[in-house]
């Protein structure tokens, strides 16, 4: 996985982390993502919570959506 420009925020004891990863695969194919984080600060920084998603345009979704229900679908 490759990093971007991660930036981070801090309010009182909570942070907020973004940046839009990209992971290389085996094959060298590319898949760049976004990257949320929610850290906290007890004694020292610990993620609380992380959300990845994969950078999909709406129109390529929307197409795409009723082939990939139909492959999940039992």
């Amino acid at each position: 996985m490759e990093g971007s420009n991660a930036q981070g925020f801090r309010h009182g004891g909570f942070g907020w982390v973004i940046d839009h990863p990209v992971f290389v695969l085996p094959e060298g194919d590319r898949l760049p993502t976004r990257l949320t984080a929610v850290v906290r600060e007890p004694a020292g920084w610990k993620i609380v919570h992380v959300h990845i998603s994969v950078q999909v345009p709406d129109s390529v979704a929307i197409a795409e959506a009723p082939d990939w229900q139909a492959a999940t679908t039992p």
